[in-house]
C-alpha cells in the first residue's frame, strides 16, 4: 500500500477507513485498542472536571507532555 495523500480525505473517518483497509495496519490498531480505550477515557474525564491538560499534570505532580 503506497502512502495516501492526506489531503485528499475529507474527513479523518474517511481517512481511517483507508488506513484500516490495510491488513497490517489495521492488525497494529487493533493491538492498540486497550490504550486507546484508556486515553479516551482520561481525556474525558479530564473535561468532564473542566481540568486543563497542565491542570491534571500538576495534580498528578508531573510535566505537561
Amino acid at each position: 500500500m503506497s502512502k495516501p495523500d492526506i489531503n485528499s480525505f475529507s474527513t479523518w473517518e474517511d481517512l481511517k477507513k483507508e488506513l484500516l483497509s490495510n491488513s497490517e495496519v489495521k492488525k497494529e490498531y487493533d493491538a492498540l485498542e486497550d490504550e486507546f480505550i484508556l486515553i479516551e477515557s482520561l481525556i474525558s474525564a479530564r473535561l468532564a472536571k473542566k481540568m486543563t491538560q497542565a491542570d491534571l499534570a500538576e495534580k498528578v505532580g508531573m510535566k505537561q507532555a
